[in-house]
């Protein structure tokens, strides 16, 4: 097979792989919360409901994706929402990929076709909470606050790499400012990776370009006025206050349920950090501009590298609430550890160290990597066309048993949807 045709099945088959993620949307249906805030909207606006999740319930409420989702809660069809979370995660998607272009200054071949590879990256990555963060109406908002914080960084990293060229015009104060308070309100896990990028990357700036230092100073003000509204609210209390662990640091019980969440993190992360080490030779190979060498020792970038730093910073709210880690809080952890995966392929690369894959070869692992995808895609959709068979028998069963005036044991659902 000559190489041209090679690149034309590869970029079909990964823009047929972006297609087949939001297609799966088509097959949701409301779960677990859905329902109780249904309730909730019937009797509150959009806007009542933001207001009073942040004030009983979570300081992260009052940012603009839980509009977003109690916007598509309220008059959004289940398929419609999830379809909408599908569209943020393939956004987050190409976002990362302006990220790696800045911060290793590459530029890849084919735009289209490394959207998709790192679409089916986060998918089959994210496959621990995926059903929580994208086909959830609910859980989506999670995919929508990656989005924020994938959006402030893309323009954090470009702003420090402009070396003061940056135009200080009122409008991009502003905006910048705003996407600033909205990514510090994102999560109290996210808030200290962000503070650290900051500091990373514009600390050098701040002594040598004095022009960016009115833009230190609007990012750093408005990440703080986000956190001060996400720290302030009385929601944030009221929910810890349900957590079974005391903040008694010297008991067996708090010590075991942080090594839990340690290692549930690493655990969750292991498929993304293999299929990472694939991400980065994939740009290895297909970037028009060869990888500067890089003035660090491989050891260095192990302990030192600020994605590895910022990914453990997103485990540090949880010593104090351990309660609290599920997959769905590990989506910034992971989003941090691909890009620091990536950050040592390319150290060992260009150290020599692991120059052992060409683009040929490259190029049969992406058809073969994006059929199985395909092939794994088809079976959810077998899949959920059984489950929504079984739900929909069951759903009229329930109403017959009700209008007996029986009580009502629910069926389980018998369809097998693996590690989902």
């Amino acid at each position: 097979m000559s190489e041209k045709r090679q690149q034309i099945i590869i970029r079909c088959l990964s823009i047929f792989s972006m297609i087949g993620i939001s297609v799966l949307c088509l097959f949701t249906w409301p779960t677990s919360d859905d329902f109780s805030f249904y309730l909730d909207l019937n009797k509150r606006s959009v806007f009542e409901q933001t207001l009073f999740m942040y004030k009983h319930w979570d300081g992260r409420s009052l940012n603009i994706h839980f509009y977003i989702q109690n916007f598509l809660l309220k008059y959004c069809e289940t398929k419609t929402s999830t379809l909408i979370w599908s569209f943020f995660f393939l956004a987050n998607a190409y976002l990362l990929l302006c990220i790696i272009e800045k911060e290793f200054k590459i530029k890849v071949t084919d735009r289209i076709v490394a959207w998709g590879f790192l679409s089916v990256i986060l998918w089959f990555g994210f496959y621990s909470h995926i059903s929580q963060t994208v086909y959830w109406t609910t859980g989506g908002v999670y995919t929508a606050s990656a989005t924020i914080m994938l959006l402030w960084l893309n323009w954090v990293l470009k702003i420090s790499g402009s070396k003061g060229k940056i135009k200080t015009k009122i409008s991009t104060i502003t905006l910048l400012f705003l996407l600033s308070v909205s990514a510090g309100n994102i999560s109290a896990n996210l808030f200290p990776a962000l503070i650290l990028i900051l500091i990373i990357k514009f600390y050098k700036l701040w002594i040598t370009e004095k022009q960016s230092r009115l833009i230190s100073i609007t990012i750093f003000s408005g990440l703080m006025v986000g956190g001060a509204v996400l720290f302030a609210s009385t929601g944030n209390y009221n929910r810890a206050s349900l957590g079974s662990i005391t903040l008694n640091f010297f008991t067996l019980t708090y010590f075991h349920q942080v090594a839990f969440f340690i290692v549930y993190y690493l655990y969750k992360s292991l498929l993304l950090i293999l299929l990472s080490i694939f991400a980065g030779y994939y740009f290895i190979v297909y970037s028009q501009k060869q990888f500067p060498l890089p003035n660090k020792k491989f050891w260095n970038v192990m302990l030192k590298d600020k994605w590895l730093l910022m990914a453990l910073s997103t485990l540090l709210i949880f010593f104090l609430i351990p309660d609290f880690v599920s997959a769905r809080t590990s989506i910034y952890f992971m989003f941090f550890v691909l890009l620091f995966v990536f950050s040592v392929v390319h150290v060992s690369h260009n150290n020599n160290k692991l120059k052992i894959i060409n683009k040929y070869l490259i190029s049969k692992l992406l058809i073969v990597f994006f059929s199985i995808h395909l092939i794994v895609l088809f079976y959810h959709y077998y899949a959920a066309i059984k489950i929504g068979q079984e739900l929909s028998q069951r759903e009229k069963w329930c109403l017959n048993i009700k209008n007996k005036g029986n009580d009502i044991t629910v069926p389980p659902i018998k369809q097998y949807i693996p590690f989902a």
